[in-house]
């Protein structure tokens, strides 16, 4: 294949999967603590490459008035422990819990939420949760939510707003300092839409120069081998 040629058709691919990502980034707008990925282009003699990074900078923090909102107020290396129904841990900054049916403390998905002594289980009508994470009911602290800083270059998506250690030998670190639990409060995504709608009409700019490029090279080989290929008598 013409190099030319190559190179467009990699870069126009490089370009749907970009868009692919955006697409992703605009659908989590209203996502309680999603974090957007960005997209980078390095190229190359013949190719395109394609990095995927995590932006874990803090989204904006709004007030909900609802008991079992929370948000992590510190920096962007904390988060929530939860744990999946086969017992394994992922992290996020997703605050908005509730209840199951056995009264255990969930994210949307159904994950349970981790406390320092496990699953949350809340049975009682006065409920609180103060700043340090403390989970009070009728007065009493029955459990703090489990808040982990984590090492952010090795985390990796799981799906949405949950993530995991790359490194499975890896432990989190504890920590019981330098945050504060906001209740009544939702981190929200950090994904700016108007800075989206740019990166979007960029690069479909980009896609329809790749295929303009990859058009004229094809043009041009056409007419070198049709017309100047001829051999005349």
């Amino acid at each position: 294949m013409i190099p030319a040629i190559y190179l467009g058709a990699v870069n126009g691919d490089s370009r749907q999967k970009e868009l692919l990502i955006i697409s992703e980034n605009l659908a989590n707008i209203s996502t309680p603590g999603y974090k957007k990925t960005r997209v980078s282009f390095s190229k190359y003699l013949s190719s395109v490459a394609t990095k995927q990074k995590t932006d874990f900078s803090e989204g904006d923090i709004t007030p909900t008035g609802n008991i079992f909102d929370v948000a992590i107020s510190g920096k962007e290396n904390l988060f929530f422990v939860v744990k999946s129904p086969d017992g394994k841990e992922f992290y996020t900054r997703r605050g908005d819990f509730s209840l199951d049916k056995d009264k255990k403390l969930i994210i949307p998905n159904g994950f349970l939420v981790q406390g320092e002594s496990g699953d949350i289980k809340i049975n009682g009508s006065q409920i609180r949760i103060n700043k340090k994470g403390e989970i009070i009911v009728d007065g009493r602290k029955v459990d703090k939510l489990r808040i982990v800083s984590l090492p952010l270059s090795k985390l990796k998506r799981y799906s949405g707003t949950l993530f995991y250690l790359s490194n499975q030998k890896q432990s989190p670190n504890e920590t019981s300092s330098g945050y504060e639990i906001l209740e009544g409060y939702l981190e929200g995504s950090n994904v700016r839409p108007v800075e989206e709608m740019i990166k979007i009409i960029n690069c479909l700019r980009n896609y329809e120069e790749s295929q303009k490029s990859i058009q004229s090279h094809d043009e041009s080989t056409s007419k070198l081998i049709n017309e100047v290929g001829i051999v005349r008598a």
